[in-house]
């Protein structure tokens, strides 16, 4: 199980950057037109970064899943 860690979100335009400061993950979502409260992965780091506190896979996880509005909800921003 990955350790918790505090992810970094900001938003550039339409899309949303999450990082995990300290390492080289970054990953950017976008609302697709035909699926608007879906967030889709535009591009994402595609390694592992040794000395991270996850796996670039673990970092991935949790945004496959995500619909906009649970995004929000998990950034506490509803």
């Amino acid at each position: 199980m990955a350790a918790k860690v505090g992810l970094h979100v900001e938003v550039q335009g339409d899309d949303i950057v999450v990082t995990l400061p300290g390492t080289s993950y970054v990953v950017t979502y976008y609302r697709a037109a035909a699926f608007p409260q879906q967030l889709l992965t535009k591009s994402h780091s595609g390694r592992d970064d040794q000395g991270a506190p996850m796996t670039q896979t673990e970092f991935h996880a949790p945004g496959r899943h995500f619909s906009l509005r649970q995004f929000v909800k998990y950034l506490g921003t509803t």
